[in-house]
């Protein structure tokens, strides 16, 4: 099967990715070259190592591979993205609907956003609530017994951090006007 696809005989699309995905590219190629470049550039731009990307590159495949040896990473992987790119569905039908109809960015803030990209940035961060935790629960991780017992904590701590966050960006917006 792997061989169609190196030599040409595949015949459609839905042949190509059907063999990709018997070989397995979907559950564990493609979630350790995620898990890869996200460590790599993690380890990079924290400069922890200074720039010794050989070392980086060794911690980020060790990573990746171990992460991929779990069932439940592939498994979350693959109901995350269908359901983010559904998000991204309906985030790009709300911005050309609102854009079609409203003027959002022509009335600018301090730092140069007008009041329709916080409107997205908002829908944005719901969209992604919405899809991590409804992944979650598919794969039973959300429905488990400490996450019924702590889901609330886990909320206000969320807001709280998120407050602290916005009130510490605030200060840095005026301190530079």
């Amino acid at each position: 099967m792997a061989l169609n696809i190196l030599t040409g005989l595949a015949t459609n699309i839905d042949t190509v990715l059907s063999e990709l995905d018997t070989i397995g590219f979907f559950r564990y190629i493609l979630p350790l070259l995620l898990i890869f470049a996200i460590v790599f550039a993690i380890l990079s731009k924290m400069k922890i190592l200074e720039d010794k990307k050989g070392i980086n590159f060794i911690i980020s495949i060790s990573i990746a591979l171990i992460a991929i040896t779990n069932p439940v990473v592939s498994d979350f992987f693959s109901v995350l993205f269908p359901k983010l790119g559904q998000g991204i569905s309906i985030l790009l039908i709300a911005m050309i609907l609102i854009g079609v109809f409203v003027p959002l960015w022509q009335d600018k803030g301090v730092n140069g956003w007008g009041w329709g990209n916080y409107i997205f940035m908002g829908i944005g961060i719901l969209i992604f609530l919405v899809a991590t935790f409804s992944s979650l629960s598919t794969i039973g991780f959300a429905g488990s017994w400490w996450w019924d017992r702590y889901m609330g904590a886990i909320i206000v701590l969320l807001i709280i951090a998120g407050a602290i966050i916005a009130v510490m960006t605030a200060g840095k917006q005026k301190a530079a006007e």
